[in-house]
């Protein structure tokens, strides 16, 4: 709620568009440098054909300041689930993401995914430990863990007789494990 509040007294403005022109700009100017920037060697943007599809199955979300867009999301309906994983801040300004601006853009999403009458809102993965920063602010939301095996690496550990600094780091960094088809941490 704070960093909402911060967005609507710094100007921020919440907006939404089914223009191709707009989705275009987005996705060349703000989507893809943020994904480069923030995952550099690993980054893995969306293909523009891809994303550009699932923009015309929904719609994208734009935060404005003062008339430019400095933030967006692609968001779009399969069956009862609402689809919210694809976004990117303006890398210009670092002070766009300390402002709050996904936050603005994850509760904009979750509002729309509700009048749309979606059941659940997928707002993508992230690394299965305890203490990653996205794991735990997708908690905040009420994520739920689920496996995705096809998307991220399986980890076998083999615990039988491991270091004692082994076991520390793992407890440390909080491993989300399964077993017998629960996940444990």
């Amino acid at each position: 709620r704070r960093q909402l509040n911060k967005c609507k007294k710094t100007g921020y403005v919440l907006t939404s568009s089914r223009d191709l022109a707009t989705f275009d700009r987005f996705y060349h100017d703000v989507y893809r440098p943020f994904i480069e920037q923030r995952h550099r060697e690993r980054a893995q943007p969306t293909p523009y054909l891809e994303l550009k599809r699932n923009f015309r199955r929904g719609e994208l979300l734009l935060v404005d300041l003062d008339g430019t867009t400095v933030a967006g999301k692609v968001c779009y309906a399969n069956g009862s689930t609402w689809y919210s994983n694809d976004w990117g801040v303006a890398v210009s300004d670092p002070r766009f993401m300390k402002d709050g601006v996904g936050t603005l853009l994850d509760w904009g999403s979750i509002v729309r995914a509700r009048g749309h009458g979606a059941e659940m809102v997928n707002m993508g993965g992230t690394r299965g430990w305890c203490s990653d920063g996205v794991f735990l602010y997708k908690s905040l939301w009420g994520a739920r863990t689920e496996e995705r095996s096809k998307i991220y690496t399986n980890w076998w550990i083999l615990a039988g007789d491991i270091r004692p600094a082994l076991r520390e780091h793992i407890n440390k960094i909080g491993f989300v494990s399964r077993q017998d088809g629960c996940f444990l941490q």
